[in-house]
């Protein structure tokens, strides 16, 4: 094994674990057969599952980190980015994987090419678990690859998985996630392509993200934490005058308004089910109409739910 000490270009993987399954094991899988030589994988977890998980990376260096107290995958990230030994940053889910062996390797080369940036993005598959399909996210990559873009010309607030980062940019600039059970990877790439300024976006497919293999279920603090990132992320839109991302995130909340709404025995007011049912009818109004949509933003309406959530007295 390479002795990481000596080396200039290390990638640290960062990794949060929840659970052991088949699942992680392809995950670190995907580590362990990287052709890029200098990499530490970084996995945070309970004591418990470090200890079932240890010994099963045989080249990769492998640094595991006990998360304590903390449950939430931005929590773990952020110890992950302290303790990072690497010039380079890429995070990585653990019931996710790299779509090649020269994943890395592609994303190094081509973020030491641009040397001047801080970050570096490239495209992704979606692997549809339900239908046993894998999808091209071509929305991912805009149509100045291999040039400067910004987020003013990239609204996009999607798979922040699939980006390198330079570490010491994050740690100067702050760049850490929130302890928001739901959203905060949106949240954190939105902030951290505002804090880059500049950036590169690269066609390769580097990454593959899975979907429909877990069931999420949503209590009231999943979804209140969901609308507060979308509501962060809506006031970032809103100063920069970010139109298409603002509308993305209107979309959203009428979405998870409508279909995550927690159950009644969660908000068992029937006033405040009607609340609910009555900001949901001004997202659908609000949502397809383009012409001053920034003069339309319906702040009032998510502070009134946020409000209802949590049980208290709108000011």
């Amino acid at each position: 094994m390479i002795d990481l000490k000596k080396v200039q270009t290390i990638v640290s993987i960062i990794m949060p674990v929840n659970a052991v399954n088949s699942y992680l094991f392809e995950a670190m899988k995907s580590v362990d057969s990287q052709i890029y030589p200098y990499i530490e994988l970084i996995i945070i977890s309970e004591k418990s599952i470090i200890k079932q998980i240890q010994y099963r990376i045989s080249k990769t260096e492998v640094k595991y980190i006990d998360s304590g107290k903390m449950t939430d995958a931005g929590s773990r990230r952020n110890l992950g980015i302290r303790q990072a030994s690497g010039k380079y940053i890429i995070f990585l889910d653990s019931d996710d994987y790299f779509y090649s062996v020269d994943s890395v390797s592609k994303l190094v080369d081509k973020i030491e090419q641009y040397e001047q940036e801080n970050i570096l993005g490239a495209s992704c598959l979606i692997k549809d678990e339900d239908k046993q399909i894998f999808i091209y996210r071509d929305d991912l990559i805009n149509k100045q690859v291999n040039q400067i873009t910004s987020i003013q010309e990239y609204q996009n607030d999607s798979a922040f998985y699939r980006f390198i980062y330079k570490r010491d940019f994050l740690i100067s600039k702050n760049c850490f996630f929130t302890n928001l059970q739901r959203f905060q990877d949106s949240l954190f790439m939105v902030e951290m392509m505002v804090k880059s300024g500049k950036f590169h976006l690269v066609p390769d497919i580097v990454y593959v993200y899975r979907k429909n293999h877990k069931t999420v279920q949503w209590d009231i603090n999943k979804y209140r934490d969901h609308l507060t990132g979308v509501f962060k992320v809506m006031e970032i839109s809103n100063s920069m005058s970010l139109n298409l991302l603002l509308k993305k995130m209107l979309k959203n909340i009428y979405i998870t308004v409508q279909r995550r709404t927690p159950k009644n025995s969660e908000i068992n007011d029937i006033k405040k089910q009607r609340e609910l049912r009555k900001i949901n009818f001004h997202f659908a109004n609000l949502l397809w109409k383009e012409k001053d949509l920034i003069k339309k933003y319906p702040i009032s309406y998510i502070r009134s739910l946020f409000c209802i959530l949590k049980n208290g007295v709108c000011s």
